[in-house]
């Protein structure tokens, strides 16, 4: 029998939850069709797993993806009334017949910190909420975009950052562990035309700040992975609950009996 531990590779270790439906979008770079294509789903023991993470001292948040949380919106109120953590959202804010409910919805939830809405500078969603009713949500806003043109980077810029913090994110497909620190040609962008407000310390990825002083444009960039393994130490930066109730801490759906040991037994360092 293996006898790995588990550290908590973040300060603010999170876990994400799949939501057991899929979204109606096909963007080109997104890494979770395919699974929602391939993958049963099973709210129950979804719910269970949150419910056991809440007694785990190591993971300060919920991060809610798929999919499309707000897709069924009755099902995201009973997974986050489970939830006893921060919980942030991701999500394209689809133009929906009870958007007006969503975002009253995200407004007085207390448990909801921070909004984070997918618009694509080359791949243009369809059904989405206009920038006017984002405009409407007051809790912190991050407007997230695939870097695919930079020619559009400073357009996109200039269109979002009124509403909140602009995160342009790097294909993570192309990012490899040498690249993964290197400034490339979009730092270069950045730099002439912003300065340079810090950068993170997450062991999987970087993310660098830009801005003035009225607005911070972050630049992602990230493996696709979410752990680290060096020996029998397992770094984790994410806890991940995927549709059909299973538990992993990398995106490739790696667990182990250690792991879940560790997690319910509140054994993460």
């Amino acid at each position: 029998m293996s006898n790995f531990k588990y550290y908590a590779g973040r300060g603010n270790l999170a876990c994400t939850i799949f939501v057991p439906y899929d979204c109606n979008n096909h963007c080109p770079f997104c890494t979770s069709k395919h699974m929602y294509k391939h993958m049963d789903v099973d709210l129950q023991q979804l719910l269970q797993w949150i419910e056991q993470i809440n007694n785990c001292s190591a993971v300060t948040e919920f991060v809610i993806t798929g999919g499309e949380p707000f897709a069924d919106l009755e099902t995201l109120k009973k997974i986050i009334n489970v939830c006893n953590k921060t919980v942030f959202i991701n999500t394209t804010l689809p133009l929906q017949d009870n958007l007006s409910e969503i975002i009253e919805y995200i407004n007085t939830e207390d448990k909801i910190k921070g909004i984070s809405i997918s618009r694509h500078m080359n791949y243009k969603l369809p059904s989405i909420a206009s920038k006017e009713q984002i405009s409407q949500i007051i809790k912190p806003i991050r407007i997230n975009s695939v870097v695919s043109n930079n020619e559009l980077i400073i357009p996109f810029i200039n269109e979002w950052k009124d509403v909140g913090l602009v995160n342009l994110r790097a294909d993570y497909r192309k990012i490899t562990f040498e690249s993964l620190k290197i400034k490339d040609d979009v730092d270069d962008l950045l730099l002439s035309q912003y300065y340079y407000k810090g950068t993170n310390c997450c062991m999987v990825c970087n993310s660098e700040f830009f801005g003035l002083d009225d607005f911070t444009v972050c630049y992602h960039r990230g493996l696709e992975l979410s752990s680290l393994q060096y020996g029998n130490k397992v770094y984790v930066n994410d806890v991940l609950i995927y549709p059909n109730g299973n538990i992993a801490y990398d995106w490739d759906k790696r667990t182990s009996d250690d792991f879940i040991n560790a997690l319910i037994t509140n054994q993460i360092l």
